[in-house]
This record gives C-alpha cells, structure tokens and sequence, in this order.
C-alpha cells in the first residue's frame, strides 16, 4: 500500500492515473485530498506518508523541518484559478478584469476555500480590486473540499477553485479562468516522506506523473507542466 497526501489540485490527474500505476507497480494507492494547508496539518500531527503532493512553500516547510527527503522534491505541474456555475445557468462574462469584478459583485453567492491556494488568491484579487468588503457577506469559505459541489447542488451561484479542482465536479460549466492580469498559478510539488514505508514505489509515482503518458491527462484537467 502507496500512502499518498496530495493537494486537490492534482486530484483528477491523481485519480485518472491510479489505475495504470497501480496496475504496473503492483502497489495500491491510498490517497487522502486536502488543500496543501490541512495536509501539512497532518503532517505536522506525525502522519506517516510516502508521498506527499503539496504547494511549494508548504514543501519547502516540511523539507526543512525534517519531515520530507529534500532530495526527491519534484515539481508536477501547474494550474491557474477559475469560475463555474451551474451546468444551464446563465455564464457571466469573466474575461476582463471589469467583467470579473462586476460578475462577482452581482452574484448572490459565491463559494471558495478558505485554507487551499485558490482562496488565499481569490483574497488577494479581490482585495486587490476593492470589493472585499461588499462580498463578504455572500462568499461561503470552505475549510477545504471542492467548491464547485455547492454550485452543482445549485447551493450557490459561483464556485471559484482551481480548474483543476473545478474538472473534478460534475453538474457544473466551467465559465473560465481569471483574466491574465489577475491569474495565478498554483504549483504541485511532490516529495517523499523522510519515514516512507516504501520509498521506492513513490519515486516511481513521481516517475508516472512526470512522465510524456501523463500530459494528456494534465490538459484534460486544465493543468499544465512545470518545471523547478
């Protein structure tokens, strides 16, 4: 058994190349999806992993706390962040930086993490824009999870995530990303646990999900690679 923390950042090209991996190595994954901050929570509690895929500064942390090999450190992929909506409703116009604004301070709901990469953005956008104050009352911070469930369920009108984690959900239209001159891009680094049971088996995962079989899988998500 492969024990495997990972961001939901990578969680669709995670699930969609477990299959094969397992299939290859003979190991099976056992793999819990949080954002890179509640994971590091776990970490830090004394759980013991063989893999962990996490944003940058939080494996830099573990690294130099001892709890990931720093030699194995490996950057996977990146993805920006985005918008969706309920598959029907009616998509607003995101693609400026005046239409995203606006769409945001027109929506009667919206929903974001308040612990994953996307949130800690999506925070400093719309600081960045003025408009903190007016959407407090109507954004619903998620500790962690996939936003766009709720605006699956219809339980608010934008789910704003990484489109990565916005590919996971179905029942919901992607609308698009943040415009160019607000994106970010988050990072998935992987690195094995300094206690991993079977060391051997996650270098080989890392292997898999860098590999040029894995590339479709990563466009299919709305991720793409990177290097560092």
């Amino acid at each position: 058994m492969l024990t495997v923390l990972s961001s939901n950042g990578i969680r669709t090209v995670l699930l969609a190349a477990a299959p094969e991996f397992e299939r290859a190595s003979g190991h099976k994954l056992a793999i819990t999806f949080n954002p890179a901050n509640v994971l590091k929570q776990e970490i830090d509690a004394g759980s013991v992993f063989d893999l962990a895929i996490l944003t940058p500064p939080v494996m830099d942390a573990a690294i130099a706390e001892g709890r990931i090999a720093p030699a194995s450190r490996r950057t996977l992929a990146r993805t920006g962040c985005g918008v969706a909506v309920l598959l029907g409703a009616p998509r607003p116009d995101i693609a400026t930086v005046e239409g995203f604004s606006q769409a945001l301070v027109n929506a009667r709901s919206i929903a974001a993490t308040k612990q994953g990469a996307s949130g800690m953005q999506f925070a400093r956008v719309i600081e960045r824009l003025g408009i903190a104050d007016a959407l407090a009352p109507k954004i619903k911070w998620q500790a962690g999870g996939l936003t766009g469930e709720l605006a699956a369920r219809g339980e608010v009108e934008l789910a704003v995530q990484l489109l990565s984690e916005l590919k996971a959900v179905s029942g919901i239209d992607i609308v698009g990303p943040f415009p160019p001159e607000l994106q970010d891009y988050a990072v998935m680094v992987a690195g094995i646990g300094a206690s991993a049971r079977e060391p051997a088996a996650a270098t080989a995962l890392i292997a898999a999900l860098t590999s040029e079989r894995t590339q479709p899988l990563l466009a299919r998500a709305g991720m793409e690679p990177a290097s560092g």
